[in-house]
């Protein structure tokens, strides 16, 4: 990726359909899961985004046979066989997800795997996975950074069966969650998995099209039988409500102004943000719903609202983690105080992400604070143009072009191509007001 520099330039009115990219999250664990099936699977619209780009790279090295077809992605599992020693380190490349769930999986595989990724990905703590797999049989080893810290590059030394047990998340993690539930598909008997709030849920719906039985309790375990066999299916990848949360939250700010995006993911694990939004005042209107390969798929219309600060609480933050940056934007411009609670898990992602958004938005006038664990906002009539920083982190690249468009006068982006890593398209798809 290249750096320069972006220029934002104020919107005052806005009227747009659009179509997001697809989902990267759920393109992630279609490619995994097709990866151990039985048989052939055919991924529909994929994430053609770097991080998942990063994870068919991965699962290539060690085998898989992945072909791009007129269709989709068609990807021959492995089944029963294991995966092949491959012959040099797998990247991960900026990939979390990538790295985490793969490390379930690998788990499970008698052979000898190291995996890294870039700088960014150098820093995120992997002692998480690490416990849970190691308990389960399998030799994590990791390299210790300066601050004693449990980081990438990552060697995975799995065995063919896992001992099952069951794992309680301090921290809620969609990551950390599937994989603890792949390496259960691996194990000899019931793997469960708790969470003290909520997660994202396409690793357990995408399970359930691949022919696993999954087992759901009141208090939020998940569970899965191994050794577990899974069929090769057809997967259709709806768009990505990461992604459309940008335009939803500019269309919230933003005058005269009216935005729906079609055939995106509406998952209620995933849509936090809609219902915090909501409660601050925003014109939210889902219609067609539908499903694709087991999520509930919607298109979402948002028109200019007069908004009013809020309490997020930290039962609400996993069903929001991604969007919380673009959150902060939106709470600088409405009227009185946002809190945000136990987000503290935003400081260990590409970049930290909570001082990130607050350096950027004070830079541009707006009265914002970090907590031990997220963010105390206080809302103005507007934001100033400025110059702000990406810090090499895709969502606050995309956060601070959404502040920049209601802003008032010029805001200039350094380093804004990490976008690339989940939506390649998105300076083209931002309203015309950049160069």
């Amino acid at each position: 990726m290249s750096d320069s520099v972006r220029e934002i330039h104020p919107i005052t009115s806005l009227d747009m359909t659009l179509s997001m990219p697809p989902d990267k999250s759920i393109t992630h664990r279609a490619y995994m899961i097709a990866s151990i099936a039985q048989g052939k699977s055919l991924i529909e619209n994929p994430s053609l985004g770097m991080d998942c780009t990063s994870t068919r790279a991965c699962l290539a090295a060690l085998g898989v046979h992945i072909e791009d077809t007129e269709t989709g992605v068609v990807i021959t599992g492995r089944g029963g066989q294991c995966f092949v020693q491959p012959d040099s380190v797998l990247d991960a490349g900026n990939s979390g997800s990538t790295i985490r769930m793969l490390s379930g999986i690998l788990a499970g595989q008698p052979i000898e795997v190291k995996i890294d990724g870039d700088a960014s990905l150098r820093k995120r703590p992997m002692k998480r996975i690490a416990d849970p797999l190691r308990l389960m049989g399998a030799d994590v080893i990791a390299h210790t950074d300066p601050k004693g810290s449990m980081v990438c590059p990552l060697i995975v030394r799995g065995r063919e069966r896992l001992k099952a047990i069951t794992w309680e998340l301090p921290v809620a993690s969609a990551q950390v969650k599937t994989a603890v539930l792949f390496a259960g598909l691996h194990a000899e008997g019931r793997t469960a998995v708790r969470e003290p709030y909520r997660s994202r849920d396409h690793t357990e719906r995408m399970l359930e099209i691949f022919s696993c039985p999954l087992e759901r309790t009141a208090d939020g375990t998940i569970a899965v039988n191994g050794p577990a066999e899974l069929a090769g299916t057809t997967v259709r990848v709806p768009g990505d409500f990461s992604s459309a949360s940008f335009f939803i939250a500019l269309a919230c700010m933003i005058p005269n102004a009216e935005i729906t995006v079609q055939d995106v993911g509406i998952n209620q694990s995933r849509t936090g943000l809609l219902n915090v939004l909501r409660r601050m005042g925003a014109k939210i209107r889902i219609s067609n719903r539908r499903i694709y390969s087991n999520e509930p798929v919607g298109d979402i219309t948002v028109i200019s609202s007069s908004l009013t600060g809020t309490v997020v609480e930290a039962d609400e933050v996993p069903c929001m983690i991604d969007e919380v940056p673009v959150l902060a934007v939106v709470a600088a411009t409405a009227n009185g105080k946002t809190v945000i609670r136990g987000a503290g898990e935003l400081m260990h992602k590409e970049s930290n992400r909570l001082t990130a958004i607050a350096e950027n938005l004070r830079s541009m006038n707006a009265r914002i604070t970090c907590t031990n664990d997220g963010l105390v906002i206080d809302g103005s009539d507007h934001l100033t143009g400025a110059e702000v920083d990406s810090f090499h982190d895709h969502r606050i690249a995309m956060a601070m072009a959404i502040a920049g468009s209601a802003a008032a006068g010029i805001t200039r982006i350094n380093n804004p191509s990490c976008v690339e890593i989940s939506f390649p398209d998105f300076w083209e798809m931002l309203p015309m007001n950049t160069s």
